[in-house]
């Protein structure tokens, strides 16, 4: 009769070694879990980081070509706002940037379109020749384009800026 009992205990297991078990899984389970919700919330951050920085670059690029092309640039009297006259075959076209309820947006003859979200601010810096930093627009040789944006993912803020200084091309020297 004693070789039964050992040989049905040695087939299972006891309670003591079941709630170990269970424990130690759990222990793994929650761990493994943490290490997913954090790289899960540092790719979501990383992609809206990502995304802005895109956005920001794009509307840059879009500053970039207008100002090239601009025959005069049109200051603007705060830090939202500043356009350029493009001279075209068919006429001068005005081209004007807005940031606006942390939106930039640029306007033509044609109508208008979003750029970027998440704009705080849109800077513009009208230069001389030599680099030095002018009032009138009229007196500008170079720009200085600068934007700054914040967006949040997952309670988490992230800042972001792009600058470029353009040449004016088309500036009568």
């Amino acid at each position: 009769m004693k070789q039964n009992r050992t040989s049905c205990r040695a087939q299972g297991f006891t309670l003591l070694e079941m709630m170990i078990a269970v424990a130690i899984f759990s222990v793994v389970v929650a761990m493994a879990t943490s290490s997913f919700s954090r790289a899960t919330h540092t790719t979501a951050a990383s992609a809206a980081c990502s995304n802005m920085h895109q956005n920001m670059r794009h509307a840059v690029d879009l500053m970039t070509q207008d100002l090239h092309a601009a025959k005069r640039v049109i200051a603007a009297h705060d830090e939202y706002f500043f356009g350029v006259v493009i001279e075209r075959p068919s006429g001068d076209e005005y081209v004007y940037y807005l940031a606006h309820n942390e939106h930039l947006y640029r306007f033509t003859m044609h109508g208008g379109e979003l750029l970027a979200e998440n704009i705080d601010r849109l800077e513009v810096e009208l230069r001389s020749l030599s680099g030095d930093v002018v009032a009138a627009a009229t007196e500008a040789y170079m720009v200085r384009v600068r934007l700054e944006a914040e967006a949040t993912a997952r309670g988490r803020t992230y800042t972001d800026d792009v600058e470029t200084l353009i040449r004016l091309r088309n500036k009568r020297v």
